[in-house]
């Protein structure tokens, strides 16, 4: 319901939401990620900037808790809705915790926010 509202005071109580889910953890009522899908969904909806640095910091954070020790790093699901989301509010497209992160890196400073009507 908070990203139907498309409004920025949204933001703050959604990336409250924002935890990383361990690998194999099991799903269940007291799951802490278990809002955190649905927390990405609403904040890509909102598509309001100020959330750019939490949904980031929530990406790193679930990168390295997927990371393997061998071979190309791997997204997990909560980790594909991040990106989805980061590229919902900017229009970019980037794979990756560490792509995301450089990318801000370089931009933050120009990045605007633009009425988008949908």
């Amino acid at each position: 319901a908070l990203g139907e509202t498309r409004a920025d005071a949204a933001v703050p109580p959604l990336v409250s939401l924002l935890v990383p889910k361990p690998r194999g953890a099991k799903e269940g009522a007291d799951d802490p990620a278990a809002l955190t899908g649905p927390a990405l969904d609403a904040l890509a909806k909102i598509g309001s900037p100020a959330a750019i640095e939490e949904v980031l910091g929530f990406l790193n954070k679930d990168a390295a808790l997927h990371a393997k020790r061998r071979g190309p790093p791997t997204t997990s699901p909560l980790g594909e809705k991040a990106e989805a989301a980061l590229s919902a509010i900017t229009g970019e497209k980037h794979s990756g915790a560490a792509a995301w992160r450089r990318w801000w890196t370089e931009k933050k400073d120009t990045v605007k926010p633009i009425p988008v009507h949908r």
